[in-house]
């Protein structure tokens, strides 16, 4: 994502980068990163994310005490902050936490349009949505959440007014995410590009590897998709790929019980509504793709579960039960889990050497060493190249220290394509040359990673070993990394 908003500063200008598929998806979050990165480097990426993440929560508190208790609002960050990912992530200048702040945003305008009756409430409840939708498809949650609230909302209303309110969010959302679809239906005639159906740079062995893998588990993963995703769930594992922490199930399923206190019914149901409508539509994907489990895709209504296990602790501080105080008992769990993910963030922080960085104590070479391994000095390695090289990388997908002059592998899909592509190994050096590479980095670790692949034949590799055996090693990095020359 950031590779993508460096090559927007460097050229001077924002237009189609066909050698990244990603850029067909929605950018709202990267033009406010372009923005940020203009006016204070790659750092202020970052930051700004953060700094969204730090709203999110810092609503969360307030939105909770007011709806529902002080406490509650508390609990309720706690629980958002009870995950290792979801922690962590708020460094990551990524755009989870993003659509995390445009689902409170969703959550909080609709109810304030319950209660007033305001539709310019549900108008920008519709454009806050509509930003989430242009952040990341998936987050296109929050608009049906919302159509579902107005739905519920019928019986007190009749079916005319509910087609309006339907009319008055709807448009909104279609507006804000409208130039997404048009941008890409201009340069590639997919207005989902990368996604339903060859164009551009995706050519059909590209989107069908992309869309090859099977989904993951069996039916349990639909049924039992929270408890799953809870348990399963870790950061960088396979399928769910994030830890979620146990906070926002535990508590949040009592909350949809505590939704019954006439105090806080009518937040609590419109929240049970938004986390039951996000949590169906996971499940459903999660059937019908591989990367559809995965926990970070559908974060936007993770507010909603938030307030609802805010409610949940609350009701269990309510509950009398005699030489039983569950209150204390809900607290104990509470201060155990948080305090175990501080000691798990704070450790994982400690490694990564953060705080000698920001003090100036390490360098940045060092401190991008000790994070990235062999990988920074590659970096290091391409950028002492001529400026006028051109690097194509495989089975490597980072490339934003040596941005613009590096290709990476985005989605792992490079040699396979060309090979079926262009066939034999001087056909496809041919075609590198043609298109202006001077050089080639191999990940050898990457390629020795995919080697047991269902996609990859015997002829593949033999086919990579013969166009390797045509090129002269400029460097070899520990037989991690090699960089050949492709200059005839």
């Amino acid at each position: 994502h950031l590779p993508l908003s460096e090559t927007y500063l460097t050229a001077g200008r924002i237009d189609y980068q066909p050698w990244l598929i990603f850029w067909g998806m929605p950018q709202l979050i990267e033009m406010l990163y372009t923005w940020a990165m203009a006016l204070g480097g790659t750092e202020a990426a970052p930051v700004l994310g953060w700094g969204m993440g730090l709203l999110t929560l810092v609503g969360m508190a307030d939105w909770g005490a007011r709806k529902i208790s002080p406490r509650a609002g508390w609990v309720a960050v706690a629980c958002l902050l009870g995950g290792f990912t979801l922690a962590i992530a708020l460094a990551w200048g990524y755009v989870d936490w993003a659509t995390m702040f445009f689902g409170l945003a969703v959550l909080i305008l609709l109810d304030e349009w319950r209660e007033t009756g305001r539709r310019r409430a549900l108008l920008l409840a519709g454009l806050v949505a509509g930003f989430a939708l242009g952040t990341k498809y998936t987050a296109g949650v929050l608009a049906v959440g919302g159509a579902m609230v107005i739905l519920i909302q019928a019986g007190r209303q009749g079916m005319g007014k509910t087609f309006r309110n339907l009319a008055f969010f709807s448009l909104p959302v279609v507006l804000a995410f409208l130039p997404w679809l048009l941008k890409n239906l201009w340069f590639t005639g997919n207005p989902f590009y990368p996604l339903v159906f060859p164009a551009g740079a995706m050519n059909e062995t590209r989107l069908a590897l992309y869309q090859s893998l099977p989904p993951f588990g069996d039916w349990r993963d639909a049924v039992l998709l929270p408890w799953r995703a809870t348990m399963l769930g870790r950061e960088g594992g396979e399928a769910y790929g994030a830890s979620i922490g146990p906070l926002l199930l535990g508590f949040g399923f009592l909350g949809l019980v505590g939704w019954r206190l006439e105090k806080v019914k009518p937040p609590l149901l419109l929240a049970g509504i938004m986390a039951l409508t996000g949590l169906v539509i996971w499940a459903v994907a999660g059937r019908l793709t591989a990367l559809g489990i995965q926990s970070r895709l559908f974060m936007g209504f993770f507010p909603a579960l938030a307030l609802l296990a805010g409610a949940g602790f609350e009701m269990l501080e309510r509950i009398q039960i005699p030489n039983v105080r569950l209150g204390r008992v809900a607290g104990a769990v509470l201060l155990l889990v948080f305090g175990f993910n501080v000691l798990e963030v704070s450790t994982y922080s400690l490694k990564q050497a953060s705080l000698p960085h920001l003090l100036g104590l390490v360098s940045t070479d060092d401190y991008l060493a000790t994070n990235l391994g062999m990988t920074a000095l590659a970096d290091k390695m391409l950028n002492e190249l001529p400026e006028d090289s051109r690097v194509l990388m495989l089975w490597e997908t980072r490339s934003l220290y040596c941005t613009p002059r590096c290709i990476p592998d985005e989605i792992v899909d490079r040699w396979l394509s060309d090979r079926a592509g262009y066939g034999t190994a001087d056909a496809i050096l041919v075609s590198w040359r043609a298109a202006g590479f001077t050089h080639l980095l191999v990940y050898q670790t990457g390629a020795d990673f995919y080697r047991t692949s269902p996609n990859y034949h015997p002829d593949d590799w033999q086919t990579l070993d013969d166009l390797l055996a045509l090129l002269p090693v400029q460097t070899d990095l520990n037989q991690i990394y090699t960089l050949y020359s492709l200059t005839p």
